[in-house]
C-alpha cells in the first residue's frame, strides 16, 4: 500500500502514518514468516539430504553384509567339507592298521588268498574297539568255510629226506631181503661164539 493512494482518499497525515506504520509492520511481521519458513525448509532439505545419504550408506552396508554373509557361509560349507575328509582320511588309516594287525599272525596259501581276504575285510568295515575289530573272529570262521584251501594247514605237511650219505632210499627184492637177514644172523652167531671162547681162554 502506498501513502500517495491514502493521501488521494482524503486522509489526514497523521492517519495515514498510522495506517503506513501499522501496515509496515504487517509486512514485517509476513516477511518474518517467509522467511522462518524458508529456514524450515532450507533445514528440511537439508535434513532430508541428510537421510538419503544414510539411506544410500545403509544400502551400501546391507550389500557388504550380504556379501560377508556369502563369503562366511561358503567358508563355513569349505570347513565341513574338508573336516569330514580328513575324519574319513583318519578313520580309514586307523582301519588298515587294524586290519594289518589281524591279519598278520594268519597264514595263508598264497599271496593271492592274503589279498582276497584283506579287500573282504577292509569292504566289510568292522567297527574298531579298542584297537580291535568287533566281530573279526565270525568273519574269519565264515571265510575259511567259504575257501578253506585259501589258508595254509595248522601243522606242516610230513617231509621225507634223503637218508643218510645222500643215497636215495630203494626198495630191495625178496633174495636181496634174505640173505641181508642171514648174514645178520651169521654174523650174531659168530659174535656169540668169539664171545663164549674169550670167556674161556681170557680173550687170548
Amino acid at each position: 500500500m502506498k501513502r500517495e493512494f491514502l493521501e488521494a482518499m482524503g486522509l489526514e497525515k497523521e492517519n495515514v502514518d498510522k495506517i503506513m506504520n501499522e501496515n509496515g509492520a504487517d509486512l514485517e511481521k509476513e516477511k518474518a514468516k517467509t522467511a522462518a519458513a524458508k529456514e524450515d525448509l532450507e533445514r528440511a532439505q537439508a535434513t532430508l539430504a541428510d537421510r538419503e545419504k544414510d539411506l544410500e550408506d545403509l544400502k551400501k552396508i546391507a550389500g557388504d553384509a550380504e556379501a560377508t554373509k556369502k563369503q562366511l557361509e561358503d567358508l563355513q560349507s569349505k570347513y565341513i567339507t574338508e573336516s569330514e575328509a580328513h575324519k574319513a582320511e583318519i578313520a580309514e588309516r586307523d582301519y588298515d592298521a587294524a586290519v594289518t594287525n589281524h591279519v598278520s599272525d594268519l597264514k595263508f596259501s598264497s599271496k593271492g588268498a592274503k589279498s582276497a581276504f584283506v579287500a573282504g575285510l577292509k569292504e566289510k568295515k568292522l567297527e574298531i574297539k579298542d584297537g580291535k575289530l568287533d566281530g573279526f573272529d565270525k568273519y574269519l570262521e565264515e571265510a575259511k568255510k567259504a575257501d578253506p584251501e585259501a589258508f595254509a594247514p595248522d601243522k606242516p605237511a610230513p617231509h621225507f629226506g634223503r637218508p643218510a650219505g645222500g643215497v636215495p632210499n630203494t626198495s630191495k627184492t625178496a633174495g636181496e631181503q634174505i640173505a641181508e637177514a642171514l648174514g645178520k644172523s651169521a654174523a650174531d652167531r659168530a659174535k656169540s661164539a668169539n664171545d663164549i671162547i674169550s670167556m674161556y681162554t681170557g680173550g687170548n
